[in-house]
């Protein structure tokens, strides 16, 4: 496949629209000088995968076989990649498939702490963001919460719950106070 040339002198750029590049297309349209481009043509590449002719700017894969390289690495490693889309909340949701084809969905706030604390979190716990914005996920951005609370208002429920909540949180704290 070659690539026709535009008509300017000098130019070099693949031909897009009357005999010009894109550039010198739009400069004849608006009557302004035609001039040389402001920038140099990019070097013309071939998608390195074997049957793909696209022509890219740089020497990797056209976009379509990149997205089909990262699914498959993601799919194969099992990690977890970003949807690409909000949820309707505005958080982002992440997602992975299993060796069994099975597949797994989690937000990625939630993730985000799992990972920076070790372990997953429980279903008396949830993530706040700091800021308001509900796809900022620095980890720098985000607070541990409990909604955990005793049932009741008695002394001995308080009391059992207090030392529930510093063995799940602080078991050092827990040592001192016996």
């Amino acid at each position: 496949m070659s690539v026709v040339e535009c008509s300017q002198d000098g130019c070099g750029r693949e031909l897009v629209a009357k005999g010009f590049c894109y550039t010198h297309y739009q400069r004849m349209r608006n009557g302004t000088p035609m001039g040389p481009p402001i920038r140099p043509p990019r070097p013309a590449y071939k998608c390195s995968y074997v049957s793909c002719d696209v022509q890219i700017a740089r020497n990797a894969s056209c976009p379509l076989h990149s997205r089909k390289a990262l699914a498959a690495a993601a799919w194969s490693e099992g990690r977890w990649t970003r949807l690409g889309t909000k949820e309707k909340g505005g958080y982002v949701r992440l997602q992975r498939v299993r060796n069994g084809g099975t597949v797994e969905k989690k937000y990625e706030h939630r993730h985000v702490v799992e990972q920076d604390i070790g372990r997953m979190l429980l279903d008396t716990e949830n993530i706040h963001h700091i800021n308001g914005v509900r796809d900022d996920n620095r980890i720098e951005n985000l607070e541990l919460w409990s909604t955990a609370q005793p049932a009741g208002q008695r002394i001995p429920d308080k009391v059992q719950w207090a030392k529930e909540l510093l063995a799940l949180y602080e078991p050092s704290a827990l040592a001192q106070a016996a």
